[in-house]
């Protein structure tokens, strides 16, 4: 029996949205740091900061960005630490993205990329320290799989950092709504010459839940010590968990 995933406001069969997300990713990769900029007025290099702070990667762990984008949290992971970066993996399913993160970062020690979802890794059991996802997990085609899978290559008491856009203190909403479903869609036509995919970027904030329903999942996975942290009036929260089961 074929399963639905949500796309926005519409929902569709798991794998045709696994494609259109792959083909909307290969659309916008050329202005996608532009673009991150521009929507969010620059708070994301804010948020970023905030997230790599209280990822806290060590050099001696081995890290996973997971729905990497274009590499920008990767290269902020264990920046300035006096024992050095710790070793990362970038992972995506699209292959601009990774491309573009490859260029980003160059090859060389301590850096690895593969495509893949997060749905289904090729990762071996028990292999991270820790594993971060910044603005990935709205375009999950199934939140409770990778939950598994990313439980599944996570070290027992390894961390898992997870940023999302979230719903707003509800003096903003209205104001926020038509912002991502009128002002949003239009700077992507203007800017990036696409307003289809960046109509979608509004609807998948606006569908995506709540940070209460993410953590009670992340506890249904199995995880523990889950809490989280609001910023900018709840425009985006910082899930924090750990694989719980220390065996």
């Amino acid at each position: 029996m074929e399963h639905f995933s949500r796309f926005g406001f519409s929902l569709l069969p798991e794998s045709e949205k696994t494609e259109k997300i792959g083909r909307l990713f290969a659309e916008v990769s050329g202005y996608y740091d532009l673009m991150n900029d521009i929507m969010s007025a620059g708070l994301h290099r804010l948020w970023k900061r905030q997230f790599v702070w209280l990822a806290a990667a060590q050099g001696h762990e081995h890290w996973l960005d997971l729905a990497c984008g274009s590499g920008d949290i990767a290269a902020r992971l264990g920046a300035g630490r006096p024992a050095g970066r710790p070793r990362i993996t970038l992972a995506d399913p699209s292959a601009a993205m990774l491309e573009k993160a490859r260029r980003r970062l160059g090859e060389g020690p301590g850096l690895e990329y593969e495509r893949c979802p997060a749905e289904d890794m090729p990762f071996a059991d028990n292999c991270f320290d820790g594993i971060a996802c910044a603005f990935g997990m709205r375009n999950f085609t199934r939140i409770d799989a990778a939950l598994a899978e990313i439980k599944r290559v996570l070290k027992p008491g390894g961390r898992l950092l997870i940023m999302e856009f979230s719903q707003p203190r509800s003096c903003m909403r209205a104001v926020y709504r038509n912002y991502l479903l009128g002002a949003l869609p239009a700077i992507g036509a203007a800017v990036a010459g696409d307003r289809a995919s960046y109509r979608y970027l509004g609807e998948s904030i606006l569908s995506h839940p709540p940070a209460a329903k993410i953590a009670a999942g992340m506890r249904a996975a199995g995880f523990g010590f889950v809490d989280w942290i609001d910023l900018s009036g709840g425009i985006v929260a910082i899930h924090q968990a750990r694989r719980a089961d220390w065996q």
